[in-house]
């Protein structure tokens, strides 16, 4: 327990108490004590709060047991008992070398003291000698002829002086007599939480109507007649502060403890709480906030969470995953509080759009959902379509410019007769969203289980955890496929880096499976550093009279070429491995990725060249190309598409692309690779062209690159 200055003033307020107070715990032990319970024990403090009472105060075996069963029923009861006369002797004179026991009745009261959950673990043990009450003529044995006054004069002192601690206890306090509880006492604290200047006397029900239909006076009824205590926390009650006050609702935390008779009989209820309304209040709040986003007031996460606890199990719902479409240019034009802006006024657009019938929530940065019970997918549809139009409608104006926002919404019905629970069907309403976007945006897509779109969307993110792991485990491999003179097609001094990934399981995975969700889902620049990073490992590693001289092709995607840190890494790695030249390594840039933006393109592949890499021209013709592109791209090779190289003697097409980027490379002085060649047979055309090298399945099959 904190030690408070409030609190130490109140311990010592109870020492220097003329009443004897004791705290003892389950074990019967003392651990602790005031002066004057150590004066009429006859023993130091030090003493006292070491032992046992029963070790301390010895006594027959029927006497300890009396005392044995009170402190039981405050322990094991959780309530208030007392001893009216007990016979209990003490040791006097106990410093004297011939002890002697005294004869004293005693009037016990014990009281147990309840942790936050009800259960008592220590009592408040408050003995007063009553012996010379009973004794009567042999009351001067105690003391002077005016001991009696005396003692009346202290117990009066002694009363007023606990009265007042009572009155001015921090939480509010009374005592309830009879099965009418009528209040016996009730201190400041009391009075000042239900408004009423006089209650002693008074039934609860007569002094405090208002709460008879609150049900309190039901559990005070219980209490009584059961003997069990009753804990509330933070109960609201309606009370009347003032008399012409409107009822006020407060919170407060309290406790009904039956007080027994020595007959063990109830005969009245002792009442101790305080107002919690305040700190109540504040944890509502609190818990608000921690449910609720702070931006647009909408519930969040966890909210939803909730809100899907209280669906009706069996029936159909359906759930939409909403994501806003160019918010990035709003916040890039005009910054992040033009960014939020228009999150609001989306918000109150969509919660206007659907009624406020359903539960919308925020669940990410431009992303809502809209939770629909008892709606099947035909209703939702329409609910998505008006939320569609009115997002789109949206014009927002900002620093007198006007700027527009649409919706990407992915529905999904679950529950009912479908087999979809929440969680599935948040997945597959979040890949729809993705998949609306990834089809033009401002749409709807609706999913299925069945959806092979969803499916395959599903499937590329379970391969960028698997993708994640094998990067981080070091289980990407580097395979190798040769790419052949023409001219000598057993004589290869160049393999393209075609990357594999071992399973757990030791499966070789190709990376048609991995390398789209690398892509989509924006692993690709990892992937790419982490293989080109594997490419100078093995060559530091490789000496170069154990392998023929080998220049190595890595391809590398736009994304990773577009970034001005990929310079920083390729100047990293020459450092880093200085017997690696980078004369041998050739980076492949797909030409759909070259000219997507020209001409930041064509800037970094000249800070690469300059630091000896060369550049192979993938895939061309396949693309949006043009010959024109060639002269501004500094490449080394052209790699001819092997979808024109396989069909060249069936389609005459084929033929005159291929002759034509075999003429325009030779102008400009870059060497061809012709890709895709399964036959052997073509070897003898491209030759004749003047191709460089070729490349495919039927020269060379690839392999593990450490055994080429």
């Amino acid at each position: 327990m904190e030690n408070t200055p409030r609190l130490t003033s109140i311990v010592n307020a109870f020492d220097l108490s003329p009443a004897p107070v004791a705290i003892i715990n389950s074990k019967y032990h003392i651990v602790w004590c005031n002066l004057e319970y150590a004066r009429i024990a006859g023993l130091p403090k030090s003493t006292l709060v070491t032992g046992s009472v029963f070790d301390l105060f010895p006594a027959d075996e029927a006497h300890q047991k009396t005392l044995k069963e009170s402190f039981d029923i405050a322990l094991t009861k959780g309530v208030a008992h007392q001893l009216r006369k007990i016979e209990y002797p003490v040791v006097a004179n106990c410093d004297a070398s011939q002890p002697t026991v005294k004869r004293v009745y005693w009037s016990v009261m014990n009281i147990p003291l309840l942790d936050e959950n009800g259960k008592a673990e220590l009592i408040v043990h408050q003995p007063t000698d009553i012996t010379p009450f009973l004794l009567g003529e042999n009351a001067l044995d105690y003391g002077a002829e005016s001991f009696q006054m005396n003692l009346l004069s202290q117990l009066a002192h002694e009363r007023e002086y606990l009265d007042s601690l009572f009155q001015h206890a921090p939480g509010f306090v009374c005592i309830l007599r009879g099965e009418r509880h009528v209040f016996e006492l009730a201190n400041h604290a009391y009075h000042e939480l239900v408004g009423r200047s006089i209650l002693v006397g008074k039934s609860v029900a007569e002094a405090l109507p208002e709460i008879v239909e609150q049900g309190f006076i039901k559990i005070l009824d219980n209490v009584y007649h059961s003997g069990k205590p009753y804990v509330g926390r933070a109960v609201p009650v309606e009370v009347r502060r003032h008399d012409k006050d409107e009822l006020e609702t407060r919170y407060i935390d309290f406790i009904y403890q039956p007080v027994f008779d020595s007959h063990g009989l109830c005969n009245g209820i002792f009442v101790q709480g305080h107002d919690v309304t305040e700190a109540h209040l504040l944890s509502l709040e609190v818990a608000h906030q921690a449910n609720h986003d702070p931006l647009t007031s909408l519930g969040n996460r966890r909210e939803l969470a909730v809100k899907v606890k209280q669906l009706e199990s069996g029936a159909t719902h359906a759930l939409l995953y909403i994501d806003l479409d160019h918010l990035k240019i709003i916040n890039d034009s005009c910054g992040h509080e033009a960014g939020d802006a228009i999150l609001i006024e989306v918000a109150k657009t969509i919660v206007n759009a659907t009624n406020n019938q359903h539960s919308l929530v925020r669940v990410g940065g431009d992303e809502f959902v809209v939770l629909m019970q008892h709606t099947t997918e035909q209703q939702a549809q329409c609910v998505a379509e008006k939320i569609r139009i009115a997002v789109e409608a949206i014009v927002f104006v900002w620093e007198a410019q006007q700027y527009s926002v649409s919706a990407s919404i992915g529905l999904v019905e679950f529950g009912g007769t479908t087999t979809l629970n929440f969680d599935d069907a948040f997945r597959l309403a979040d890949s729809a969203c993705f998949l609306a976007k990834d089809k033009g945006r401002n749409r709807t897509q609706t999913s299925r289980p069945d959806d092979k779109d969803v499916k395959r969307h599903l499937s590329d993110m379970a391969w960028t955890t698997r993708l994640k792991d094998a990067i981080r485990e070091d289980r990407i491999t580097l395979y190798g496929q040769k790419i052949v003179s023409i001219k000598s097609p057993s004589q290869c001094e160049r393999i393209e880096v075609l990357a594999r990934l071992i399973d757990r399981d030791g499966k070789i995975i190709s990376p048609g499976l991995f390398i789209p969700a690398a892509e989509r889902f924006g692993l690709i620049e990892q992937l790419d550093r982490h293989i080109l990073t594997k490419v100078f490992e093995m060559k530091a590693k490789r000496r170069t009279d154990d392998k023929p001289f080998i220049n190595i092709f890595v391809n590398v995607s736009g994304i990773t070429l577009s970034n001005p840190s990929f310079v920083k890494l390729l100047k990293e790695l020459t450092q880093q491995y200085p017997t690696v030249s980078p004369t041998n390594i050739c980076i492949e840039i797909t030409e759909r990725a070259a000219v997507a933006n020209l001409g930041l393109t064509t800037e970094m592949m000249e800070q690469i060249k300059a630091l000896g890499f060369s550049f192979a021209l993938d895939d061309f013709g396949s693309g949006v190309a043009t010959f024109n592109y060639l002269e501004q791209l500094p490449i080394n090779y052209v790699k001819i598409a092997g979808e024109f190289v396989s069909t060249m003697n069936e389609r005459a097409v084929s033929l005159a692309i291929v002759k034509s980027i075999q003429h325009i490379s030779e102008v400009m002085q870059v060497e061809t690779i012709a890709e895709s060649i399964e036959e052997k047979g073509l070897l003898t055309a491209l030759q004749e062209m003047g191709v460089n090298f070729g490349q495919g399945y039927g020269l060379h099959l690839p392999e593990p690159i450490e055994n080429i």
